[in-house]
């Protein structure tokens, strides 16, 4: 199983991804069940540009080793 996390810029682990199997188990734990719609526009108040957002995460990618 690999638990993948993301890090913000001081390294500080902000985000987990997890397996869809862990994910599926973890639900069955729930008190109310997920349901991602709810969520919707939940940090529109932030004013983002997901294209900027979306290049930023590309270039951690891109690291020079």
């Amino acid at each position: 199983m690999l638990i993948e996390y993301i890090y913000n810029q001081n390294g500080q682990a902000t985000h987990a991804v997890v397996p869809v199997s862990v994910w599926d188990n973890l639900k069955q734990h729930l008190e109310k069940p997920f349901n991602p719609t709810d969520y919707h526009g939940f940090i529109s108040h932030l004013n983002l540009d997901i294209e900027q957002e979306i290049q930023t995460m590309r270039n951690e990618w891109n690291r020079d080793f």
